[in-house]
């Protein structure tokens, strides 16, 4: 009993004493400019930390020198706001007039000789840069936003995005619907003029049957025309056509062409009979009329005579 006693005190004084070391644990950053340590690791002090962040005791850290982070230990709002402006690292040139929080700012990212100060130190030579104090307050009010003013930028965008989407499709569907449009256009001329070609081929080529003294070519042998000849013989379509005419039994619409053209031919001379006839007439209604007052005028003058004749 007295020794299970023993062994309770042991681990209670164990467990102390861990608790202890874990209490006075505090956090430093190993960056050669350091000068603090912690009491939490997530410390505003420790945003700009240059090298590691360690935890180490508290003993330890005052004997190297270290002091309290005045953010950390803070005993009041306005120490704490001094002690973040001290902690606040920012960024400046030698030959500059402004102090920069952000190191990519533009006004300064192509510097070789960027130096870094805290933000107190900063405030004594410095003035604020104006393009990182804007892209600062910018975040700032995005981040203020509301929840719903949050999600209705997101609908907007969302929105945008998907009509920029639906513009790009429509553009996408009617630019291939033009092509296919196109192509089958194109493949459409082209069996065209290949059924054209081949017609005019095969036309040419065809065979049809002439008599031997005939001037007629017929496109079948059995030709009721051909009943009586002896000499038959075929030759192609195209020979044909350079001395013949087609046999309106067999090409029915040649007939009806020949007797078309027969038609028109008729009423061409009708018409141009008639119009000779028309001038015939009226030359000789101009010659008739200018006998009649060829004459009027030589009566006029006989009779102008005799009364000449009577006068003397």
């Amino acid at each position: 009993m007295k020794r299970f006693k023993a062994i309770c005190c042991l681990g209670a004084m164990m467990m102390l004493a861990t608790a202890t070391a874990m209490a006075d644990n505090v956090y430093i950053c190993t960056g050669a400019s350091a000068t603090k340590y912690h009491k939490v690791k997530n410390c505003r002090g420790l945003n700009s930390c240059g090298g590691e962040i360690k935890t180490v005791a508290e003993s330890t850290a005052k004997s190297n020198g270290r002091e309290k982070c005045l953010i950390c230990y803070a005993t009041n709002a306005s120490t704490a706001k001094k002690a973040t402006a001290t902690a606040t690292k920012v960024y400046v040139t030698p030959s500059g007039s402004k102090y920069h929080k952000d190191k990519a700012c533009t006004l300064i990212a192509k510097s070789k000789n960027v130096q870094e100060l805290t933000l107190t130190a900063a405030k004594e030579k410095y003035e604020p840069c104006s393009k990182c104090a804007a892209a600062t307050a910018k975040k700032a009010t995005a981040e203020k936003k509301t929840p719903t003013e949050k999600k209705a930028t997101a609908e907007k965008k969302t929105a945008t995005e998907k009509k920029a989407t639906a513009e790009k499709k429509t553009a996408t569907e009617k630019k291939a619907a033009e092509k296919k449009t196109t192509t089958e256009k194109k493949a459409a001329e082209k069996k065209t003029a290949e059924k054209k070609t081949t017609t005019t081929a095969k036309t040419g080529t065809s065979k049809v049957y002439v008599a031997g003294s005939g001037s007629k070519y017929h496109k079948k042998k059995s030709c009721t025309a051909l009943a009586k000849s002896k000499d038959v013989k075929s030759i192609t379509l195209a020979e044909a056509k350079e001395s013949m005419t087609p046999c309106s039994v067999c090409y029915p619409s040649a007939k009806k062409s020949t007797k078309s053209n027969t038609t028109s031919a008729a009423k061409s001379d009708d018409t141009k009979k008639a119009s000779t006839k028309k001038a015939t007439t009226t030359k000789k209604t101009s010659t008739k009329k200018a006998d009649t007052t060829k004459k009027a005028d030589k009566d006029k003058k006989e009779g102008t005579k005799t009364t000449t004749r009577k006068a003397a």
